[in-house]
């Protein structure tokens, strides 16, 4: 059995985020066993968080970003995972974990804690496309950023109903005060440095969807960031992510849902962050940004690889060469999925997504399987 049908990944927040969190939600009664858990351990994380600040507050605030952070953007499902795990190869990265990613307040004091129970539930592999997982692998931060904070785009997750006032508030940062915004920088900056602290890198490196949307935002909070854009065939992303999407909510959900206005979402998700990314890109130096196809980066990841680190001048290639040989080693045996789609799926894809095929280059791929309506 998959853990988080029986505890809320809200579990690593202080319980006065974790209210907050709920607050005019109502979840369904079926959902207050799992969330009784995850409150009682919310409890335990806020009697824990003041220590970890007091204890480490001299060793966070020496943390510099003298080497400006990597950030990898892209959709969900265009390979952001794969060039994440790979980059994270290179022993000079330093990035969120999967336990840091679920318990922030007490990433380093916690560590002997809470990171054995996080091994003890976490599930070998992700169900939805079976990559390896392990507490102390690279992850996401927004799930961080949510159990620090209120103002988080995957709340979505727990209330599909709110998936697109969220993207607003908090991918946009649309109509928020900006106290807001201040707090979410502030807590960012200090999940970063916890990361430093907790992985030991020099040069924050930092795969996070959401992030796609906030280009403009993290190049003040990090002066000289560097960006990542990993971009994949639109017909593939609409199918990976709709599979990912429907099979990943019955473990996160607080709310009941409607898989048609889930497909709905998805159309409005993916043309709003291309749209977004597209335009903040002009936020930034072209030397800062760079954009990869995910399947030239399947096809020759080491020459995709040793481009990026010549533009943003982040180290020696031949001296993490090895490292990236061993990892990709491993994803030898690893195949994408066959996907199958409906005609009228295809059609609303080519309406809404035309421009990113257009700017992008690509073409309905052969490997795709359309199906009459």
């Amino acid at each position: 059995m998959r853990a988080t049908r029986y505890i809320s990944t809200l579990t690593g927040s202080t319980f006065i985020n974790f209210v907050h969190a709920l607050l005019g939600n109502k979840p369904p009664l079926r959902y207050y066993p799992k969330l009784s858990l995850s409150a009682g351990i919310s409890m335990l994380i806020s009697s824990l968080a003041p220590i970890e600040k007091l204890l480490f507050k001299k060793q966070v605030s020496q943390v510099n970003f003298n080497h400006p952070p990597v950030f990898i953007i892209g959709h969900w499902r265009s390979g952001t995972t794969y060039l994440h795990n790979l980059l994270s190869q290179d022993k000079q990265f330093a990035y969120f974990t999967t336990y840091q990613s679920l318990f922030p307040h007490t990433a380093l004091l916690g560590r002997h804690i809470f990171k054995p129970f996080v091994k003890r539930i976490l599930p070998k592999s992700r169900p939805v496309d079976h990559i390896k997982l392990s507490a102390d692998y690279p992850q996401e931060e927004e799930f961080a950023l949510g159990n620090m904070n209120p103002y988080c785009f995957y709340y979505w997750w727990y209330f599909p109903e709110r998936l697109r006032e969220l993207f607003c508030k908090y991918m946009l940062f649309e109509d928020v005060d900006s106290k807001v915004i201040k707090r979410w920088k502030h807590d960012y900056q200090l999940l970063a440095s916890k990361a430093i602290l907790n992985t030991k890198g020099k040069i924050l490196l930092s795969k996070n969807p959401p992030n796609s949307t906030r280009i403009g935002i993290l190049n003040e909070l990090f002066p000289g960031a560097r960006f990542i854009h990993i971009h994949r065939n639109p017909v593939e992303v609409y199918c990976s992510t709709k599979k990912f999407f429907l099979q990943t909510l019955p473990d996160l959900t607080l709310k009941n849902y409607n898989e048609s206005a889930i497909i709905d979402d998805i159309f409005f998700l993916y043309e709003n962050v291309m749209r977004q990314i597209f335009k903040q890109k002009s936020l930034i130096k072209d030397s800062k940004f760079r954009s990869v196809s995910y399947d030239d980066l399947l096809q020759n990841p080491l020459h995709e690889i040793e481009i990026i680190y010549k533009q943003f001048d982040i180290g020696d290639f031949n001296h993490s060469k090895r490292n990236f040989q061993k990892y990709l080693q491993t994803q030898i045996t690893h195949q994408t999925g066959k996907y199958s789609i409906t005609q009228e799926e295809l059609d609303r894809i080519l309406d809404n997504w035309g421009f990113v095929m257009e700017k992008l280059s690509y073409k309905v791929s052969s490997d795709i399987s359309v199906q009459l309506s």
